[in-house]
């Protein structure tokens, strides 16, 4: 079967903005990303990718981190949608997809190109829900219901964890 030319995704999640004539971000959920803030997702809003995994987001975490965001983040780097960290059971597969398969549980990781040689700023970039310190991009994050993403980029979670467990545990692995 041909999972990578379903029906376009249209996703809702939780947008951080700054209103006009505000000094403060706030954060605002939309049934309709695209539509309702003209963000580019990810590719959520296209065919998917040969190399990409669809994702329904079924848990968050919200760190530390994400709260920085949320309060100091540049109002030229908004809209932006936040959190790094979630959990979700894959839905559709690109063409390429080799490891994983419609119905596991996976999640994000954090440094998605650190593959566990010693930290290099190349190796730490790319990170979800956040400003990337080393290229100076963001990155739209995790608070959404649907999210792609390359096959690379994720790890399946064992079954005895469950969401609200594994979805903490991708930014805490890096900090150990």
């Amino acid at each position: 079967a041909d999972h990578s030319r379903a029906s376009t995704t249209m996703a809702s999640g939780v947008v951080l903005v700054r209103e006009e004539g505000s000094k403060i971000n706030s954060l605002r959920f939309t049934p309709s990303l695209g539509n309702s803030f003209g963000l580019s997702l990810d590719n959520c809003d296209g065919p998917l990718q040969d190399d990409f995994v669809e994702i329904k987001v079924s848990a968050v975490s919200l760190n530390f981190r994400d709260l920085m965001h949320a309060k100091y983040m540049s109002p030229k780097n908004l809209p932006f949608i936040p959190c790094s960290d979630c959990v979700g059971v894959v839905t559709r597969l690109g063409e390429n997809v080799k490891f994983l398969s419609v119905g596991d549980r996976v999640c994000p990781l954090f440094f998605p190109k650190w593959k566990g040689s010693k930290p290099k700023s190349s190796t730490l970039a790319g990170v979800l829900g956040g400003m990337d310190v080393h290229s100076g991009t963001t990155r739209h994050g995790v608070l959404r219901d649907t999210i792609r993403i390359k096959e690379s980029e994720v790890a399946k979670i064992p079954a005895y964890l469950s969401d609200e467990e594994a979805c903490t545990l991708p930014w805490c692995s890096c900090k150990s």
